[in-house]
């Protein structure tokens, strides 16, 4: 694993959640940089998904119905 330094806020807030949720500091860093990751590439897709969507064509619900 890699060093993370933190401020010591951080890492006050970091042992208070790890211990509230019955982890090392560790697991709870990792987890929350792998959710950290899994949430930024979700709303890169969405972004990509929209773009793509604005060049396809619309319809009026009288034209599907």
């Amino acid at each position: 694993m890699r060093e993370l330094q933190l401020h010591p806020e951080a890492e006050a807030l970091l042992e208070r959640f790890a211990a509230q949720a019955g982890q090392t500091k560790a697991e709870f860093a990792r987890r929350a940089v792998l959710d950290s990751i899994e949430d930024h590439e979700d709303y890169e897709l969405g972004v990509t998904a929209l773009k793509d969507a604005a060049t396809q064509p619309t319809y009026s619900l009288e034209e599907v119905v």
